[in-house]
């Protein structure tokens, strides 16, 4: 009689879809996620070469604040009049604030606007990656469960071995009827156990 559910068939293309569907999450996630990382990355780049573009803008203007400096201590040696002296000191006082601005200006990089988008990619990276680790994980359950048999075997073959040894020593000494009467004992009290570990779960 053919299985209709229970077969290797089935269980091998169950795996398979697992995996790919395991696969595809990781990829979407791994490219949704870096797809914000590289907005970020932009972000911080066009903040960067904005404040490239202040720096050049300023030094510009430094140049010209000197260059107009310069040309007001021209006019205060030819000048005469003393309220023009005046106007001219107080124009070159009004400069010489704006220069002194100039060259103690502090330039930002605006990196919050990036922040969001690192942030919510690496999460997407990460939970994209956890949730296709464990349906994977699930393809792997029957060679886990078979390593873990593995595991204790022997420990449990060494145990039935000691205890047939066992049995067979009773046996001889007592006799086959008391023998296979522990025997019947033991097996009662080993089925109690179990149930009652049932009964826990």
């Amino acid at each position: 009689m053919e299985r209709k559910y229970l077969n290797e068939d089935n269980y091998n293309r169950g795996k398979a879809k697992l995996r790919v569907i395991a696969l595809s999450i990781l990829l979407i996630g791994v490219l949704i996620g870096g797809f914000l990382i590289y907005i970020g990355i932009d972000n911080n780049r066009k903040a960067v070469k904005n404040v490239e573009i202040q720096k050049e803008e300023d030094a510009k203007k430094l140049e010209k604040t000197r260059n107009e400096i310069a040309l007001i201590d021209e006019k205060i040696k030819i000048v005469t009049s003393p309220f023009e002296k005046l106007k001219l000191k107080a124009d070159k006082s009004k400069l010489e604030n704006e220069l002194n601005d100039l060259d103690n200006q502090i330039y930002h990089v605006e990196r919050a606007n990036s922040i969001p988008f690192y942030m919510f990619g690496g999460f997407i990276i990460i939970a994209s990656s956890m949730f296709s680790l464990s349906i994977y994980m699930v393809t792997k359950r029957r060679e886990i469960i078979a390593f873990s048999v593995q595991q204790a075997m022997p420990v449990a073959k060494e145990i039935v071995d000691e205890v047939s040894d066992i049995y067979i020593d009773t046996k001889k000494k007592v006799g086959p009827v008391e023998a296979d009467y522990y025997g019947d004992v033991a097996s009662k009290i080993t089925k109690g156990i179990k149930d009652s570990l049932k009964d826990d779960k």
